[in-house]
């Protein structure tokens, strides 16, 4: 019953920070699970270097509204939390589990920033695997966690890698064919409907270029870095000390693992696994015995989440009264606005912004394979701005529409800037946006 009563009081807890701190979902969330909805196939008829599965799962919720999505969010964010919770209940004493609560509802908080992005929902088929990890043994255990794993990485490839040191320790080659039994299906399913090799390039093939020549960092509070290194690895220590090193053996596996997603850079939606199992490591001290060293250990962590907390009030604040929501930007909806009293019948547009909810909110399908910019495409793709080009004239496309604004990735492409200015006649412009129309009857 107490546990019962703490899970439920945690899961309020965090339900009010969401609830009262402004939502961010980035333009893949809620794109392309609407390009899917309308048919289309992701990598065959456009262009994204992530897996498919999340859109597959949100698709059920792309009808519903941008607003449906904070609710979804929520719902994944208390999952998450309740399966931390049945592994620290599993792993420490009552006091620990009170104690970790609260921590990972202020990390959950802190990391997640109410972003709701791909490591949201791979943190959940992380935690299901690792709960059946430390769980009693059933049939279909190992395939169950093959599976779980494979599940992951078809939300993000480099997923996956936690299956090796999974494999090593376990020994069992019936998570290795749960895990290949998985993505062969659907290597077939892409194969059977010619995507096959679009699959290979833009989810292999350009993520080995962008892990290689892409760098950038959004996070820089060394303090909290430094300060959560130290708690963990005293964590650690103590484990090993009363030698209960094989009690976090799998928590530790998959916080290691989860290292992997900062292969493309370093900012706290890709670090959020990583804190998602540091809870469950702190709390394994409090069962251990009474020693000075345990007792050191939680006196620091007392300081350590007092100094969490503070920074969790001051973040909330910051967040509600500094970042704008992706979709939020005024910018775009006065752009919309504009555009539908302009616009006639069924004539296409393209838009030069990563803010595709314009497609969304006219209900009209990009005209080109690339209908969001991601960073170095242009360098991978040699013939990327001729594609662009390309897809406007095919697709006979009648108005461009620029917010401004001209984002920082679209400044790039200057043979598709001078395309347009040659090509499209400007129509109207404001402080907010720039809309040209199609000056040639004939754009070949």
């Amino acid at each position: 019953m107490m546990y019962l009563s703490l899970g439920l009081s945690f899961i309020i807890l965090q339900t009010i920070l969401i609830a009262t701190t402004n939502f961010n979902v980035w333009p893949e969330i809620y794109f392309f699970p609407w390009l899917v909805q309308k048919g289309l196939l992701p990598y065959r008829d456009f262009f994204d270097h992530h897996g498919f599965l999340l859109y597959y799962l949100l698709l059920p919720f792309s009808s519903g509204g941008f607003s449906f999505l904070k609710i979804v969010y929520s719902f994944v964010l208390s999952v998450n939390f309740l399966l931390i919770l049945a592994i620290i209940k599993k792993l420490t004493t009552k006091l620990g589990f009170a104690v970790s609560g609260i921590l990972a509802v202020l990390l959950n908080f802190f990391i997640g920033e109410n972003n709701f992005w791909y490591e949201t929902v791979i943190v959940t088929f992380y935690l299901t695997a690792c709960l059946l990890l430390i769980s009693k043994n059933f049939r279909a255990k190992s395939y169950a966690i093959g599976i779980l794993i494979a599940l992951a990485s078809f939300i993000k490839p480099i997923a996956g890698i936690v299956l090796l040191p999974v494999f090593i320790i376990k020994k069992d080659l019936r998570l290795i064919v749960a895990f290949i039994g998985c993505w062969l299906v659907i290597l077939l399913y892409f194969f059977i409907n010619h995507a096959f090799e679009k699959l290979i390039e833009n989810l292999f093939l350009f993520n080995n270029f962008l892990i290689r020549n892409y760098y950038p960092s959004f996070f820089s509070d060394q303090k909290f870095l430094l300060s959560s290194f130290f708690v963990v690895l005293f964590s650690i220590f103590l484990s090993w000390k009363n030698k209960q090193l094989k009690k976090c053996i799998y928590p530790l596996v998959f916080l290691i693992s989860s290292l992997i997603f900062l292969s493309t850079g370093y900012d706290r939606t890709r670090i959020l696994p990583v804190f998602t199992f540091f809870p469950i490591l702190v709390s394994l001290p409090f069962s251990y015995k009474n020693t000075w060293q345990k007792m050191v250990f939680v006196f620091l962590l007392v300081i350590y989440m007092a100094f969490l907390g503070r920074k969790v009030l001051l973040h909330q604040d910051y967040l509600n009264s500094k970042r704008t929501p992706w979709l939020e930007d005024k910018r775009i909806k006065i752009t919309t606005l504009a555009f539908e009293r302009i616009k006639t019948g069924d004539d296409k547009i393209y838009i030069v912004s990563n803010h595709p909810e314009i497609y969304v909110r006219l209900n009209q399908l990009p005209p080109t394979y690339f209908p969001i910019k991601f960073p170095l495409a242009e360098r991978y793709f040699s013939d990327y701005e001729e594609r662009l080009i390309s897809n406007l004239k095919k697709n006979r496309v009648t108005y461009v529409i620029t917010p401004k604004p001209v984002e920082e990735e679209y400044l790039k492409l200057e043979k598709l800037r001078e395309f347009i200015e040659k090509n499209y006649f400007l129509v109207e412009e404001k402080e907010e946006y720039e809309i040209r129309i199609n000056s040639l009857i004939d754009l070949r």
